[in-house]
């Protein structure tokens, strides 16, 4: 993942969003596939391949929003917006995925919690935007 997509590689910018998301979704499926049997239900592995992997994300993205601060490029309003649409689906779609496994596993504890805001909440914070 790293290799392809850590800045300062061709794949890192904003407009590669959505291959970071897909490149996840693959790797969860032939996770689902290949290897899910092999360790218990309740250690929620492919949550927390999910988890790391979003927060390697948030990192890269804040790298990547930094350096767009520098930039004039008039494209760069509408890129931001759809980067975050697609974060912010993205994590929709893990919250769902997560929140029933924990659910199928009679678990208390929040799979969808563990999915939401974890890429969208920083643009503010990397845009230099307070939220509050």
């Amino acid at each position: 993942y790293k290799q392809i997509f850590q800045p300062p590689a061709t794949e890192s910018g904003l407009d590669c969003a959505e291959r970071r998301y897909a490149w996840l979704t693959r790797c969860l499926n032939d996770f689902d596939k290949r290897h899910a049997d092999r360790f218990p239900k309740a250690w929620h592995v492919s949550c927390s391949l999910c988890e790391l992997f979003c927060h390697l994300t948030r990192q890269h993205l804040v790298e990547v929003l930094g350096e767009c601060h520098h930039k004039q490029d008039p494209n760069l309003p509408s890129q931001l917006v759809k980067v975050l649409r697609k974060s912010i689906e993205f994590e929709n779609k893990m919250a769902i995925r997560f929140q029933k496994e924990f659910e199928d596993l009679g678990s208390d504890e929040e799979g969808a919690a563990r999915a939401t805001g974890l890429l969208s909440l920083e643009f503010p914070e990397a845009l230099g935007d307070d939220p509050a």
